[in-house]
């Protein structure tokens, strides 16, 4: 078992938000670290006890972490080297995927250069998800500020565990599982629970197993375009780009559908559409939507004999909250129609 100060010393990593700094506006806040709980941190600090202290947050802005990686990297890691935790904590990040990252990025960060256990909570819908190393405990959380006061209190179970040494594979209270292997005392040898597994099987029931295995499912790259000036070229965007009034009701968060409209290639459509995506400030996008759907661009390179041309129509989704799993059941979806109208080529844009 890890040897812990007492009371056990915690860092907790907030977004600006989450941190009482505000909202977008405060978005390219630099690092900062106060020491003191804030926001959740304090309950969480309710919740443990005296056996525990919350000795500094951390808080930095989403955007500000994701357009500037190393330098916030490197300023988070001085705090929290400063403040010497035993654990390191950081969100609940929910469905906000800027805050995903950098939560990420940082206990990845923490748990490969101090050797601490770092605790991470977020949504399994959140886009961070997918990427996350292994070296990491995470603990799942809701999708919204409504589901912040489960979330905490998970939060808390799962460092307790830690403290207690329980720091293998940990499935119980909803833990996600990590992939790390580790020793620990239970009721019943090997042999023992094989055979109880074996029963499972033959009584179909659900076995489980003690060592899930990763499943990376690599993405061969398609050939190169051996002529572009003959190829037909499609846009697709996952920027919420839509005809003015959103007539289908594309979501902007966590959308699990797609649709095709026809592409604004006369001088003067602009007005006629919109940008929804939840993610960010539209406005700029709405104002001139080549900056999302870069149409322009593309009618430039077909005049210039860049491309052979393009198709008179684009997909588009909102990529905000969206899950790989359903990410790639809409990629699936609008290949089909791309084979079909023989498109050699595709644009795609992101926000």
């Amino acid at each position: 078992m890890a040897r812990y100060q007492n009371p056990v010393r915690i860092v907790h990593y907030l977004n600006q938000f989450f941190g009482g700094m505000g909202g977008e506006e405060m978005a390219d806040l630099k690092p900062q670290v106060k020491n003191e709980p804030i926001g959740p941190s304090k309950k969480i600090q309710e919740l443990l006890g005296t056996d525990y202290k919350i000795v500094a947050t951390i808080m930095a802005g989403d955007n500000y972490f994701v357009e500037h990686k190393d330098l916030a990297l490197q300023k988070v890691m001085a705090f929290v080297k400063k403040m010497n935790p035993d654990i390191f904590i950081a969100g609940p990040c929910l469905c906000m995927g800027r805050y995903g990252l950098a939560c990420a990025w940082i206990c990845s960060r923490v748990s490969r250069e101090l050797g601490i256990p770092t605790v991470l909570s977020m949504s399994p819908h959140n886009p961070a998800f997918s990427i996350l190393p292994p070296d990491i405990y995470f603990v799942p959380a809701g999708e919204t500020i409504r589901d912040m006061k489960n979330d905490v209190r998970q939060f808390s179970k799962m460092i307790d565990k830690l403290r207690q040494g329980q720091r293998g594979i940990i499935d119980t209270d909803g833990a996600f599982l990590t992939g790390k292997r580790g020793n620990t005392l239970v009721s019943a040898n090997g042999a023992t629970r094989a055979v109880q597994m074996l029963v499972r099987i033959l009584h179909d029931e659900e076995a489980g197993s003690e060592i899930p295995i990763a499943k990376n499912n690599g993405i061969r790259s398609a050939p190169p375009i051996a002529d572009l000036s003959t190829a037909r070229i499609a846009l697709v965007t996952e920027g919420g780009i839509v005809p003015l009034g959103n007539p289908n009701r594309l979501r902007s968060a966590r959308e699990t559908r797609w649709f095709r409209y026809d592409l604004p290639l006369v001088e003067g459509e602009m007005a006629r559409f919109q940008c929804i995506h939840g993610g960010f400030d539209t406005n700029y996008a709405t104002i001139d939507f080549n900056r999302i759907l870069p149409v322009d661009t593309l009618i430039g390179m077909e005049k210039s004999g860049g491309i052979g041309r393009l198709v008179p129509w684009y997909f588009v989704t909102c990529g905000n909250l969206v899950s790989v799993k359903d990410s790639k059941q809409m990629g699936s979806e609008i290949v089909r129609f791309l084979i079909q109208d023989q498109v050699d080529g595709v644009f795609l844009t992101s926000t």
